[in-house]
């Protein structure tokens, strides 16, 4: 009864006590409260675990949580556009609820976080792992939870403390450079190099040089194109 299923009918209804319908409406609820106050994060920690709460989970465990998150961003779109939110507020909430940190982070390569946190963005770093705290706070096992987390800001912290390239704009080279080294004219592939280049770098920041850019295309393109040959190639070639 009451006003919450008339304006959030989403949420888990007919929960009796002690059913995961139950149990999941009360996690939805203590996220909230272990929120800051800060009303994109209480939002979102409304609305993290929805589908879920519905019963839409596909029961693989990390595929599962994982379209979790991105059919419960698509019912936050759909509430907050039924609520007449603003296109900003909606906009970060359902960016928070898709992008929320998943299960099994401690298993995380260092470029798994660099690709996280370039995922993220560092405008909502904060904000996620913030909901990421709610999350793990509102749980019944919460201390292996809160500790994995822990780790995962220190990561996170020492990543952003070695300043690794998180962005395609971040790379040593430009699409100008690939196009006036190799001869190619403007188009998709010398967009799809530099997406080969982004996420070699994810995985090896201290490769964002641009000789050593360059020469890894050479290698990896080597039957596609070649360098241009330079002018002492050319004199020796005409025999000079």
């Amino acid at each position: 009864g009451g006003i919450l299923p008339v304006i959030l009918p989403e949420l888990p209804e007919g929960a009796e006590e002690g059913t995961d319908r139950e149990e999941a409406l009360e996690h939805l609820i203590n996220s909230v409260a272990y929120s800051p106050r800060r009303i994109q994060v209480r939002l979102a920690a409304l609305f993290h675990h929805l589908a879920e709460g519905a019963g839409s989970g596909n029961g693989e465990e990390e595929a599962g949580l994982a379209a979790s998150a991105i059919e419960s961003a698509q019912l936050a779109q759909t509430i907050l556009k039924r609520w007449r939110a603003s296109r900003n507020l909606t906009r970060q909430v359902v960016s928070l609820v898709a992008e929320q940190v998943p299960e099994g982070v401690e298993a995380w390569r260092d470029g798994e976080v660099r690709r996280f946190l370039a995922q993220v963005g560092r405008d909502q770093l904060d904000d996620v792992l913030a909901l990421a705290r709610a999350d793990r706070m509102a749980r019944r096992d919460r201390r292996r939870g809160l500790a994995v987390l822990r780790d995962l800001q220190k990561r996170v912290v020492d990543e952003l403390e070695r300043n690794p390239p998180l962005q395609r704009q971040d790379l040593a080279v430009t699409g100008r450079d690939l196009m006036q080294a190799f001869h190619l004219p403007s188009g998709p592939f010398v967009g799809q190099l530099l997406q080969t280049l982004y996420q070699y770098v994810l995985e090896h920041p201290a490769c964002n040089e641009y000789k050593f850019l360059m020469d890894f295309l050479k290698k990896k393109y080597t039957l596609k194109f070649q360098l241009p040959p330079t002018p002492e190639g050319n004199k020796q070639n005409q025999g000079g």
